[in-house]
């Protein structure tokens, strides 16, 4: 038993100190994208380039309405998976220069709106008329001035620590969809920001999940139970 017990500690140890090793990484762009504009209500923008914009007044220059840029990931893979971070990330491709964008992301109850058919515009997907329940929201980016086009990203849990979302609840146990709108931090502020959509060739947004594949993790653990049985059994 003694002999037994040494070995099934060996096997965890051996386990614990590879765990890193069966750590799996989804990083992939939205399965949807589109932006709305406050004055063009009904159309759906869905080009290569995603708009956020904020307007004061009359606008400035050719800044004349609101604009919010839309997400959706596909998740439905992970359900059965033990999550242990997620990050967002968007690559500003443009900005307002005399007032550096401060980016607030919002997480969507609703995954249900969809990008519409046809490119760059069309009229049967989200627009600003309809636009889905928001929940939690968060602010990405930073509020020093950008010097060059870079991504803007945010961690949005690490397990038993940052919680944005319950990530459980909230997507996996849901449909399976993470969306997400992007505005502007403040509306009311003249400012915009722009970064390729999921159809752009380069620079696409990312949702970056690390996860345990739950096989493993259960191994993990069916082990660790076998150990404490039969240490439990040598001190009898």
């Amino acid at each position: 038993m003694k002999y037994l017990s040494l070995i099934t500690l060996g096997i965890v140890l051996f386990m614990s100190a590879n765990l890193l090793a069966v750590i799996e990484v989804y990083n992939e762009p939205p399965v949807e994208d589109a932006y709305v504009d406050s004055v063009d209500t009904g159309v759906t923008f869905n080009s290569d380039v995603l708009h956020i914009q904020g307007v004061s007044g009359d606008g400035f220059e050719d800044i004349e309405s609101k604009q919010r840029s839309f997400l959706k990931f596909d998740v439905s893979s992970l359900a059965e998976k033990t999550i242990l971070s997620v990050e967002i990330g968007v690559y500003v491709s443009d900005f307002f220069e005399y007032n550096t964008p401060s980016i607030q992301l919002t997480y969507l109850e609703d995954d249900s709106w969809s990008e519409g058919i046809g490119s760059p515009v069309n009229n049967d997907g989200i627009n600003w008329g309809d636009l889905p329940l928001p929940g939690s929201s968060i602010f990405i980016g930073e509020s020093e001035q950008v010097d060059e086009n870079r991504y803007y990203s945010r961690i949005l849990y690490i397990k038993d620590s940052i919680n944005f979302t319950d990530w459980y609840d909230d997507h996996l146990a849901g449909d399976g969809f993470a969306s997400y709108m992007l505005t502007i931090g403040d509306e009311n502020d003249i400012s915009y920001a722009y970064f390729p959509s999921t159809n752009a060739a380069d620079n696409k947004p990312y949702l970056k999940i690390e996860y345990i594949p739950e096989p493993a993790s259960m191994i993990l653990l069916g082990l660790g139970a076998v150990l404490i049985r039969k240490r439990r059994g040598i001190r009898h």
